[in-house]
């Protein structure tokens, strides 16, 4: 590609970054002015771009100035009781993400035992008398899982049998009737259609 080719996709791509900006900013400004009017809160957006000489203010430079000031009127104590640092939000999200990960990791583990036990129970090798409470408990819920999958299953399957006898009709024209002798010469009873 030629330079010139390189420097018109640059200014291209700088246009359509700068009118990107201006549709996220005013789409900022929108949702900054519902957050205000149904939560009753006092919101105000200043936004330094690259390049710009002065901020992007909402709503207007002297409604923000006055908003900034009353805000940093409060005490330290008053202004970061509700403050949220993204570190902080971060923090509690992963803390979250780990706990939600070792409950799944132990039910999981649980499950597997529980298999196990139910297998050792089924081969003989365990007798339900040697079970306690906790035990009897995970088996219970085994089974359970167990006939819902079963359950699921079976009505699966009856739903392919019933699409499958509307599209195949009982009767097929390769398929003998009763009576009548096979290919074979022997006497068919009409309990079986000729599979080939």
């Amino acid at each position: 590609m030629s330079e010139k080719g390189l420097k018109n996709t640059n200014v291209c791509s700088e246009r359509k970054r700068k009118a990107k900006e201006k549709r996220k900013i005013a789409t900022l400004f929108k949702m900054a002015d519902e957050l205000s009017t149904l939560c009753e809160a006092i919101v105000t957006i200043i936004i330094f771009s690259p390049g710009e000489t002065f901020p992007i203010v909402w709503p207007d430079e002297s409604e923000a100035m006055v908003r900034v000031t009353k805000y940093l009127g409060h005490s330290e104590y008053e202004r970061s009781k509700k403050l949220v640092l993204h570190e902080t939000y971060l923090e509690k999200q992963i803390k979250n993400l780990e706990e939600e990960n070792n409950r799944k990791i132990a039910r999981k583990s649980k499950e597997k035992e529980m298999e196990i036990l139910f297998n050792q129970l089924f081969e003989g090798k365990m007798n339900t008398s040697d079970l306690d409470v906790a035990q009897t408990e995970g088996l219970l819920k085994l089974s359970a899982r167990i006939k819902a999958k079963l359950d699921e299953r079976k009505k699966q399957l009856n739903q392919q049998e019933q699409t499958s006898d509307v599209q195949c009709p009982s009767t097929s024209s390769n398929a003998t009737t009763e009576g009548h002798d096979n290919e074979a010469g022997e006497k068919n009873d009409g309990l079986f259609n000729n599979i080939d």
